[in-house]
């Protein structure tokens, strides 16, 4: 299982690590809750084009159960809070809450659908039950 691509096999024109996405095994969820994931994620990147306080899972594909608590921690921080906009906070927020609630493949199939949605759909319609 891969824990940390750490800049290692990324697509040169895109953020998420394509070969992270395929070593768990290309999940191809796609449910309210991935699409949801895919409109939040959006969000934080309008209110900082590198992820904000969660580089690490949307832009570094770290998707395990540690980086979500990792996350946390950083932007409930009184440092973080004061040096970002109420905005920027409210968005990482939504959408870290609902990574949380995630499964890890739902995780990586909405990272998938937001960084590459060609891709991911032409990756996906061979999977057994997806439905675009």
């Amino acid at each position: 299982m891969v824990d940390s691509c750490l800049g290692v096999n990324h697509d040169a024109n895109s953020f998420m690590c394509v070969n992270c996405w395929r070593d768990r095994g290309a999940p191809t969820i796609d449910n309210e809750r991935t699409r949801r994931a895919v409109e939040l994620i959006g969000d934080v990147y309008e209110c900082h084009g590198a992820g904000g306080g969660l580089h690490v899972i949307l832009d570094d594909f770290n998707i395990d159960n540690g980086f979500m608590t990792l996350c946390a921690g950083y932007i409930d921080s009184d440092e973080y809070k004061r040096d970002v906009s109420p905005g920027r906070l409210t968005a990482e927020r939504a959408c870290l809450v609902l990574l949380r609630g995630m499964t890890v493949d739902e995780r990586a199939s909405a990272l998938a659908m937001y960084h590459y949605p060609d891709y991911f759909k032409i990756e996906s319609e061979s999977a057994p039950g997806f439905a675009v």
